[in-house]
């Protein structure tokens, strides 16, 4: 497989004494969606600016595929006076985008993501304003799109869309590298799962979904049914329980849950705790 961006012994401090990133060496690979996890204060956002160009490594070096060119989505966008057209048309020309084919391409995503509405960000919603801040990302036509926290603040319709969005640039073949907690998005196109903790890479797994064997018991208290899903070392002392509380057992069953490599190995509890 090959990588578009090459992390070696990078490390970020500020002010001399606070580390923020401490000697990170990982490969980031083509056509993939690499989600980048952490608690507040881990690093992970400092690692995604240093990625993208924004700001420099205090030590060590990153190497750039020949055909890397990096759009980047801040986690916060702001509600400026132009209409989406207007703001991604200067945008264009700020990267010295043809005119002509700027105009066009515009048009092409405005239809595309339903942002035709002639009126000032100032007045769109949360999730509108994400489109847009998508769209300036991929203006240009990146090979590689870094986000920070994409889904951070919206509403489940507004999620929903903008999953949907990364799914397209995804199939384009635009490697995402994203910072996010939401499962949502993790298992609907994440790759790679890369937990940053401390500065340090914590951990990092392909994010495959596994076949696991649980127990489902139905019991019925006093007329209302209720069910719980089990592993099956805790079977039948949960049931035991259950019976000597006088539920009566309806039906126990085993069935096969798809649950992430992330959330069996309690990845998610880590990060939110740390």
């Amino acid at each position: 497989m090959d990588s578009i961006i090459e992390l070696r012994n990078v490390s970020k401090s500020f002010y001399k004494e606070h580390i923020v990133l401490d000697k990170i060496s990982i490969k980031l690979y083509k056509n993939q969606c690499i989600a980048i996890l952490g608690g507040n204060g881990s690093g992970k956002s400092t690692m995604l600016k240093v990625i993208a160009g924004l700001i420099p490594c205090s030590s060590g070096e990153i190497i750039y595929a020949k055909e890397s060119k990096i759009g980047y989505a801040p986690e916060k966008f702001p509600r400026l006076k132009f209409t989406a057209e207007k703001y991604l048309y200067a945008m264009g020309r700020i990267q010295k985008l043809p005119k002509s084919e700027l105009k066009q391409n515009i048009n092409d995503l405005l239809h595309q993501f339903n942002l035709n509405e002639n009126y000032n960000i100032t007045y769109f919603s949360k999730g509108m304003l994400q489109k847009v801040n998508l769209l300036q990302a991929v203006l240009g036509n990146p090979s590689v799109l870094i986000i920070d926290e994409p889904l951070s603040g919206l509403d489940a319709s507004s999620r929903k869309e903008l999953i949907a969005m990364l799914q397209t640039f995804k199939a384009q073949g635009i490697t995402i590298i994203m910072s996010c907690h939401e499962n949502s998005l993790l298992e609907e196109i994440a790759d790679r799962i890369i937990v940053i903790k401390d500065g340090n890479v914590h951990s990092d797994n392909p994010n495959t979904q596994i076949n696991e064997s649980v127990f489902k018991i139905v019991y019925s208290n006093h007329g209302n049914e209720d069910e719980l899903i089990l592993k099956e070392e805790n079977r039948d002392s949960v049931l035991l329980q259950l019976l000597q509380q006088n539920y009566s057992i309806i039906s126990v069953t085993k069935e096969t849950q798809r649950r992430s490599v992330l959330e069996l190995t309690g990845y998610n509890r880590e990060v939110e705790s740390s």
